[in-house]
């Protein structure tokens, strides 16, 4: 009875922290932050798929998973970089207005973000296991201030989003698992900028677009493992479409010039699919190595389009609308891991992750580039219990744009400096 009692408020408590915590990003804006062990490996893990964050990587290789296990952890995210212009033009409604004043150097502010999991696998006979995830798939967090030259496109950004994901998963026979889900998603966003239709210093108003919607969706998987040596695993989740209605406010900052408003929204976006496939060899009980990737379909971010039940003062449409266009993406990544002795593990990994976003729709929302990952790790085991830790350094490469067609956004902006650390811990217990 007491352990039943403390495992329903270790998967209230992290559901809890899932809906407070503040994200960060990734490519686009997905979140691949599954467990610790996951990080430290570079998200190798599709092919292992072989602890309980398998609900997040690979549903199909719970069936490896004896009784009742349950994890829970979190990701700790700290991002940094520069933004700086030299002065040029910037978009306006009117199109490209040249302006030199409009320039500098602005330091990203960031403060620790926190991306919590947890996850529940139970085998309910010999060839039907039932899973369970609370996690985020996707977040985003940019802070400027407010009155910096590119607040016109954006000042501040941030996605939050919190997966309900039970998974049932079938054992034909040693060989070959398949697993299917279903996921039932919270998004939340809150958009804020200068209001662009006034480039006026002491008009100042800015807008905000926030709120919360639900979508549902379904993952499918399969985990083959044709002998001792080789392992393998491909896992699919579907688009998801988020619609609902949000709130858009407009804000006067300055007191010489009153101006407000407010009007309901109504909004509808698709997250893309992705595909998450990987390979692990074996070659002895000591060593494990992964290869894979995941492909993102971010081509079904087009654009981003708010139906304004009120339009703000100045505007002639109801509707505002945000053109993103962005690209497909691919993200690789290897994982080696090493057994020490029968209670630590050595783990290491890297992963190169695609920018989704092109030049000619670059905007501040999400000032990014190309990613590199260095990941390490490692393992503690003693009885039912585990412990995992990691380190992720991510580099992202500098990026110079010249030919952004965003709203508000000066051309050209160099981004460079920029990385994030990841600090990760999970602790793993078996009941039975």
């Amino acid at each position: 009875m007491r352990a039943k009692v403390w495992l329903a408020g270790w998967i209230f408590g992290i559901i809890a922290s899932l809906l407070m915590s503040a994200q960060c990003f990734g490519a686009g804006f997905a979140l691949w932050e599954g467990s610790a062990r996951g990080n430290a490996l570079g998200d190798a893990v599709v092919g292992r798929a072989d602890d309980p964050s398998a609900v997040f990587y690979n549903p199909a290789g719970i069936t490896q998973l004896p009784g009742l296990q349950v994890e829970a952890g979190a990701t700790g995210i700290m991002t940094g970089g520069t933004v700086s212009s030299p002065g040029g033009t910037v978009n306006s409604p009117l199109g490209p207005v040249p302006d030199p004043l409009l320039r500098g150097s602005q330091v990203v502010n960031s403060d620790w973000a926190l991306v919590p999991n947890m996850y529940l696998t139970y085998q309910a006979s010999d060839c039907i296991w039932l899973g369970l995830g609370v996690f985020s798939p996707y977040g985003l967090s940019v802070r400027f201030p407010s009155n910096w030259f590119g607040a016109l496109d954006s000042y501040y950004s941030e996605v939050q989003s919190v997966d309900v994901n039970p998974n049932i998963a079938f054992k034909f026979n040693d060989q070959l698992s398949v697993a299917a889900g279903f996921q039932a998603m919270e998004f939340g966003l809150d958009l804020q900028n200068r209001y662009p239709a006034s480039l006026t210093p002491a008009i100042d108003p800015t807008t905000q677009i926030k709120g919360d919607t639900w979508g549902f969706g379904y993952n499918l998987a399969a985990h083959y493992k044709p002998c001792n040596w080789v392992a393998m695993g491909v896992s699919y989740r579907s688009q998801i479409t988020e619609g609902g209605d949000l709130n858009a406010y407009l804000r006067q900052q300055s007191p010489y010039v009153p101006l407000n408003g407010y009007s309901p929204a109504h909004a509808t976006v698709t997250l893309p699919d992705s595909v998450d496939m990987g390979v692990v060899f074996y070659p002895s009980d000591c060593w494990s190595w992964e290869f894979g990737g995941t492909w993102t379909r971010w081509s079904d971010l087009q654009s981003l389009v708010f139906n304004l039940d009120h339009p703000f003062p100045g505007m002639t449409s109801h509707t505002i609308t945000e053109v993103k266009d962005w690209t497909d993406s691919w993200r690789f990544k290897t994982g080696l891991e090493y057994h020490l002795t029968p209670h630590v593990d050595l783990r290491a990994g890297y992963i190169f992750d695609q920018e989704a976003i092109p030049d000619s729709h670059a905007d501040y929302v999400l000032p990014s580039n190309d990613r590199h990952y260095f990941c390490f790790g490692g393992g503690l085991h003693y009885g039912n219990v585990s412990f995992d830790l990691s380190y992720t350094y991510v580099l992202i490469e500098d990026r110079t744009v010249n030919n952004s067609q965003s709203l508000g956004y000066i051309n050209p902006t160099h981004q460079t400096g920029e990385n994030a650390n990841l600090i990760a811990g999970d602790i793993t217990y078996r009941f039975w």
